[in-house]
């Protein structure tokens, strides 16, 4: 199993709070680990739909001109950026169109239209932080610059810069998570 094949079925698995640190852990290369799983997927799914559209014709394997008006490589093109526009989407029943019915299959286009979407709410909840908390925060989840160089420009000590991040990483994951289930109409129960 891939490690971009991994995170998602872990992804998949996990409750909001263990996604939210999933992404926070994974964040400087998330978008390559969704774009990974979904470029595999998207093959997978090319090679079920021209092996099931063969079958269907009763197609023996040996390739026999037609007509030589149509444009195969234009028309494989057209067809490969509509299935990564449909897989990018979660448009399932475009993408499924003539491939196997595997719920596994529907199951990662779902899990990856999630991941794209939590990784959105993270930014707006990053985003919410004041400038300078929100820069170090960046640098640190895209591996810029490490908590010793962070605390070195802020002129901060290193466990009160460590503490510092902490606090800015707790505001992301409460932003985040309220985010997140507001998207998906969960009502977000007050912690008294």
């Amino acid at each position: 199993m891939s490690a971009e094949e991994s995170i998602v079925k872990i992804y998949a698995e996990a409750e909001d709070k263990e996604r939210i640190n999933i992404i926070l852990e994974h964040f400087d290369n998330f978008i390559m680990l969704i774009d990974l799983f979904e470029e595999d997927l998207r093959n997978t799914l090319k090679e079920e739909k021209l092996y099931n559209k063969r079958a269907e014709r009763g197609d023996p394997g040996v390739r026999v001109q037609t007509s030589g008006t149509g444009d195969p490589t234009g028309n494989e093109a057209t067809n490969n950026v509509q299935l990564a526009r449909d897989l990018q989407s979660g448009n399932i029943e475009q993408v499924m169109r003539g491939a196997d019915e595997d719920m596994e299959h529907r199951d990662d286009i779902e899990t990856l239209k999630m991941m794209r979407s939590d990784y959105s709410d993270i930014i707006k909840a990053i985003e919410t932080l004041k400038p300078k908390p929100r820069a170090e925060l960046k640098d640190i989840l895209n591996g810029v610059k490490d908590i010793s160089k962070v605390a070195e420009d802020s002129n901060s000590g290193y466990d009160a810069t460590k503490h510092r991040l902490t606090r800015s990483r707790g505001k992301v994951r409460k932003r985040a998570i309220c985010l997140i289930r507001a998207r998906r109409g969960i009502k977000i129960k007050t912690e008294e």
